[in-house]
């Protein structure tokens, strides 16, 4: 294992895990590697959709606020 890396163990259905394996052939790119960036682009993806949740709850205390001020 490369350093400062952590192995990851996780459950896949087969059909899945062979289809990514193929399209990783296919790419050119070692299923390590392939895997790893699928699970990177997955966690920038979550990232994103929990900053837009952060934004909208700060906008909504905001608000509410700025309505018990009034």
């Amino acid at each position: 294992m490369a350093p400062n890396l952590k192995e990851l163990s996780i459950n896949l259905p087969p059909e899945l895990l062979e289809e990514a394996n193929k399209i990783f052939e296919e790419m050119g790119i070692k299923p390590g590697e392939g895997h790893r960036d699928v699970w990177m682009a997955g966690f920038y993806k979550l990232l994103e959709d929990y900053n837009k949740l952060l934004s909208n709850r700060k906008m909504r205390e905001s608000a509410q606020s700025d309505r018990d001020d009034d």
